[in-house]
């Protein structure tokens, strides 16, 4: 991902899901304005714990659980990070609604959007549409359809768990922006 944040010259960002806030760090380390979101009081307490303790003012958390419905709580940023967040959205409210939230996400996305997701891995009890013929294609082409005015990149495979512990692997892409 470092090599695009610098490559588009990123000076914001927003983190969904931001768990403890790993990610958010890195880049506000970095000197990017950044806004970590996270719905869980264990994960963004100690986030604001790690941000205080290492003095960086220009990250923010917001406490929220963001829904299709409340999107508009969205800041606008340079860049978003959407990492293992899309999967849990078409589990609790359907694969229509997700693309709902990852349009409204790309929509506020003014350079780069990350974007990683549960594949194959998951049982079908989260409602992910078959991911034929692989999930690298079907997720490259969902998103070619959702981000409209951009241009996906697959930047590689990565380690991952699944919900039942086991070890897995996840594609990551990157969706350029290149119309406005």
């Amino acid at each position: 991902m470092l090599p695009l944040i610098n490559e588009r010259s990123v000076a914001s960002a927003v983190d969904v899901g931001c768990n403890v806030g790993w990610f958010s760090i890195q880049l506000a380390q970095r000197g990017i304005v950044t806004t970590g979101i996270e719905s869980f009081a264990k994960y963004y307490r100690t986030a604001l714990y790690a941000r205080d303790k290492l003095g960086l003012e220009n990250w923010g958390i917001l406490a929220a659980t963001l829904t299709p419905d409340n999107t508009a709580l969205l800041p606008r940023a340079d860049c978003y990070l959407f990492l293992s967040v899309w999967h849990h959205i078409v589990r609790d409210h359907g694969i229509e609604r997700a693309s709902d939230f990852a349009r409204d996400v790309w929509e506020r996305t003014g350079s780069v959007l990350f974007f990683e997701s549960g594949e194959e891995e998951l049982p079908t009890s989260w409602g992910l549409p078959p991911l034929g013929p692989n999930a690298r294609d079907w997720f490259e082409r969902y998103l070619a359809s959702t981000c409209i005015g951009g241009q996906v990149r697959h930047l590689g495979e990565h380690r991952a768990f699944a919900p039942d512990g086991e070890a897995c692997f996840r594609n990551l892409y990157a969706v350029v922006r290149t119309v406005d």
